[in-house]
């Protein structure tokens, strides 16, 4: 990966050589997520929530390379339509390039 010329980035993520901190945070999260239980993340703006989130959701990936995470921004939305749109783009982008594969069952071994 290419090095960044500002290491101080207001926006987005990066990867985790650029997050600072948080491990409270991020390990309460990913034990949340990965317990099916829901969450509510509340700050004031520009505080880092999305940071955090990307950053859980990459430590996810990292540890289990099939898990899908979608990350959805609903602010820019202002009705149901734009909901809609939001969560097909985000759904769809995630989903393999094969569709099928998506549907495939998991294969388990029976032993007898």
């Amino acid at each position: 990966m290419e090095r960044l010329e500002n290491p101080f980035l207001i926006s987005g993520y990066e990867s985790p050589e650029y997050f600072c901190d948080r491990k409270a945070e991020t390990s309460g999260l990913i034990e949340t997520l990965k317990n099916g239980r829901n969450i509510t993340l509340t700050s004031p703006r520009r505080m880092g929530k999305t940071g955090l989130i990307k950053h859980s959701f990459h430590l996810l990936k990292e540890q289990d390379s099939d898990i899908a995470v979608i990350y959805i921004d609903l602010f820019p939305t202002e009705n149901l339509a734009g909901f809609t749109q939001a969560f097909a783009s985000a759904v769809l982008g995630q989903l393999d390039s094969n569709p099928m594969n998506c549907l495939k069952k998991p294969q388990h071994s029976l032993k007898h």
